[in-house]
């Protein structure tokens, strides 16, 4: 099962500062408010770690503007288990904290509410039909929600590849048991031959690593996945195996098509291609392509699908991860070099499964 072409709406930068009113053109082409249900609860789905980017608040901020012009009731959201996953002492406080820090704060003037409830919890158990799969926990607030707008900052992640929307959709919408089902597959080791014993990685909330004849070592049994000891790692000596991540991609588009599946109303993915950095410590934290603008679609596989091309297309920027990794000229899949996968196997799986096209058509806002 595949859908058929796709409509992506990009809006590029071209050296424009003023990105609410790019926002506002953008939504604009989209026809946001035939989208909208009047006095529909509308989350406006962000990344909580993302947002202390200037460019990322503008943007969440217009949107949530529009929202409200066209009578819909919109709300900031983001799932507390993100952070419940890497810190089990973690809660809502927490993770209010960490929003305020990053940015969120009442110039918003629309609410800033956990997705999943204070403690991660809050869910609906929903069986599927998966690769991997039989069931997940959706967030409950989407029950009571008429749409959903998915803000992704678009970036390089370890586990997907690209970080896009359908990361935002599958990890991003369902409970701390949700994420837990998808990074149960992923064990990561430590390389001794590349590990300088530095000791950085022993940050395990878990308390999965311990130290055996001077070198630190992961128990198996007692990690969860969550990466937070491979981010540390500035040598590359964390490595997670190719099959652990393929599992945990299918076991992603399975979330994201129980999703969709309890999900009722209409979802408008809206990507920032912008400050897209390798996401380890190995590399340089520095952009590794100039930034691009923003698209939009409601078709998640095919958003994502464009944004990867669009950065593969772009020449890379000296001095970063596409120069040491050698693929700074366009063409070159700048993604799967930095990160070691590529996502287009993620991509194929998810139009197999009828969860979007890979095939598209990138219609570009003129900007007035």
């Amino acid at each position: 099962m595949s859908y058929g072409k796709s409509t992506i709406y990009f809006l590029p930068f071209l050296g424009k500062k003023d990105l609410s009113v790019l926002t506002r053109e953008l939504l604009k082409e989209v026809d946001l408010p035939k989208l909208l249900l009047a006095e529909g609860y509308v989350p406006i789905k962000v990344q909580i770690d993302f947002v202390d980017r200037p460019s990322f608040i503008e943007i969440a901020r217009e949107i949530a503007r529009e929202c409200a012009h066209a009578r819909a009731v919109p709300y900031l959201t983001d799932t507390t288990s993100t952070i419940l996953l890497q810190d089990r002492k973690a809660s809502m406080f927490e993770w209010t904290e960490l929003a305020l820090k990053k940015g969120i704060s009442a110039s918003y003037d629309i609410p800033l509410l956990p997705l999943d409830g204070p403690c991660g919890s809050d869910g609906l158990f929903v069986p599927i039909i998966g690769k991997e799969l039989a069931a997940t926990y959706v967030s409950n607030a989407l029950l009571h929600s008429s749409n959903l707008i998915v803000l992704t900052c678009v970036t390089c992640d370890p586990l997907t590849g690209l970080e896009g929307g359908m990361k935002s959709l599958g990890f991003g919408c369902v409970t701390l048991e949700g994420k837990k089902k998808l990074h149960e597959v992923i064990k990561p080791a430590i390389l001794r031959n590349l590990c300088t014993k530095c000791g950085k990685c022993d940050v395990c909330s878990q308390n999965a690593i311990m130290w055996s004849f001077g070198y630190p070592a992961i128990i198996t049994e007692m990690c969860v996945g969550c990466m937070k000891c491979f981010f540390e790692c500035e040598e590359g000596a964390i490595n997670v195996m190719q099959r652990q991540i393929k599992r945990y991609n299918m076991r992603l588009v399975d979330t994201c098509l129980g999703v969709k599946k309890m999900f009722k109303g209409k979802i408008l993915y809206v990507n920032l291609i912008a400050k897209i950095t390798p996401h380890s410590a190995k590399f340089p934290n520095k952009p590794i392509i100039p930034d691009l603008g923003i698209l939009a679609s409601t078709d998640p596989v095919a958003i994502d699908k464009a944004s990867l091309d669009l950065i593969n297309n772009e020449w890379g920027i000296r001095g970063t991860a596409a120069e040491i990794c050698n693929v700074l000229e366009p063409g070159k899949n700048k993604i799967e070099a930095i990160t070691g996968f590529d996502p287009n196997y993620t991509f194929k799986l998810a139009e197999s499964l009828g969860l979007g096209s890979t095939t598209y058509e990138l219609i570009e806002v003129k900007s007035r």
